[in-house]
């Protein structure tokens, strides 16, 4: 395979910061693993299908948020490099 030269303007940094948050979007779901639920309390169908999604929304955002700063502070660390 023949390697190609980084275009004008490469920014290594970003790069990372990109792999790291397609990373962390990978591995959010494990960070929020799911709570036993007792049969006498689990909720109705409706309620735990909402649930999952509040769950799944505030792990994707957590994880969005983690990503936009690692993508701030490589573009701070890049200063006037660019």
């Amino acid at each position: 395979m023949e390697r190609r030269t980084p275009p004008s303007g490469y920014r290594p940094h970003i790069t990372e910061a990109v792999e790291r948050q397609t990373k962390a979007i990978a591995e959010a779901p494990a960070a929020f693993p799911e709570p036993e639920i007792i049969a006498d309390e689990a909720p109705g169908p409706m309620k735990q299908v909402r649930l999952q999604r509040r769950r799944q929304t505030a792990a994707t955002e957590a994880a969005a948020l983690s990503a936009r700063l690692h993508v701030i502070a490589a573009v701070n660390l890049l200063g006037d490099r660019v």
